[in-house]
């Protein structure tokens, strides 16, 4: 039940701007922690973002794709979620103490490559995981969007 559950979150449309993105992740990391007693924290060095739209829902479906992802390869106690920029790109980071990953992150993968970003991948089953997401900051109409039929 709690995977159909987590399914469902994660097809539901994000309406997740500029304005709720902090907020959302910081609600999202809280519920990760309430639901699966596994310690985590949100920290973000942005008081507030400015980034396009599709940015926004892309991370923020990054986010949750790769809590789901630290909750089942597990044996993980921490986990942090991090948010950081520099004039030029926007980095989001996942990093947990448990085992490595055991397989590669398609939907994830995906979901970068949509936003022109670039991912990094370090998994060791000594010092766990760490997922990056680059994402440079350009205008949104530069930002490829999917044709709609």
């Amino acid at each position: 039940m709690s995977g159909l559950r987590e399914l469902m979150q994660q097809m539901r449309f994000f309406d997740v701007d500029s304005s709720t993105f902090l907020r959302f992740l910081e609600d999202t990391v809280e519920r990760f922690q309430r639901e699966t007693g596994i310690s985590a924290r949100f920290v973000s060095e942005l008081d507030e973002v400015k980034m396009p739209q599709r940015v926004c829902r892309e991370l923020a479906c990054i986010v949750q794709e790769g809590l789901v992802r630290v909750r089942s390869h597990s044996a993980t106690q921490n986990v942090l979620v991090r948010l950081t920029a520099t004039d030029s790109h926007w980095q989001g980071t996942i990093e947990d103490d448990g085992r490595h990953f055991r397989r590669d992150p398609m939907v994830i993968r995906e979901r970068v490559r949509l936003i022109e970003g670039e991912l990094t991948l370090e998994s060791s089953p000594s010092r766990g995981s760490r997922l990056v997401v680059t994402v440079p900051k350009r205008p949104e109409s530069t930002i490829w969007t999917p044709a709609v039929a």
